[in-house]
């Protein structure tokens, strides 16, 4: 079969041209896919130092935490050592008893919650110490409105009080156990 000179030189033509496009094509996705690999590289270089933030936040925030949480233990011991110091009696039966009574840490709710990422038993503990020493406030507020009453009623009153103190105590100790152990854990 003979073909014409003609149709074999135009399809040569053809082909080259073919052969062009598609290394234009090829080309064109090189380059593109380069494009996009900067892009995606740009990207990981950015969540990269997102999460280095994200991390040294997460420390300063633990530490900050800790420090809360040992700020309203603190503050929870030196009330406790102050109210097993005073005589509850003589002060509630002169009058003395201060107007506002509360033992429970202004931060105790932050504290609470920054001892639950730490431990879930030291916050529980916590809790348990501070409903004692809300327990402490309640009858240091009968003893403030009672009037007129039999020596009886403040030494029963006192011996309530003393026991919620020492029950106070002993779930911060304990919380602070379950807390120095969690921190020896994650060092």
């Amino acid at each position: 079969m003979y073909i014409p000179q003609s149709i074999i030189d135009t399809a040569n033509v053809v082909n080259a041209a073919a052969v062009l496009v598609l290394v234009g094509v090829t080309a064109w996705y090189a380059w593109s896919t380069r494009k996009i690999l900067r892009a995606v590289e740009r990207q990981a270089q950015v969540a990269e130092e997102t999460l280095k933030n994200l991390k040294e936040q997460v420390a300063v925030q633990a530490g900050v935490g800790r420090m809360i949480v040992a700020n309203a233990i603190q503050t929870a011991r030196t009330d406790i050592v102050y109210w097993k110091a005073a005589n509850v009696i003589t002060l509630a039966v002169r009058g003395a008893l201060p107007a506002t009574i509360d033992l429970v840490p202004a931060d105790a709710g932050a504290a609470l919650e920054y001892a639950a990422r730490i431990s879930r038993e030291a916050a529980a503990e916590l809790r348990s110490a501070f409903d004692c020493l809300r327990r402490v406030r309640g009858e240091l507020e009968i003893m403030r409105g009672a009037q007129n009453t039999a020596g009886d009623f403040y030494g029963a009153r006192q011996h309530e009080v003393n026991h919620w103190l020492d029950m106070a105590t002993a779930e911060i100790e304990s919380a602070e156990r379950h807390l120095r152990g969690e921190e020896a854990g994650a060092a």
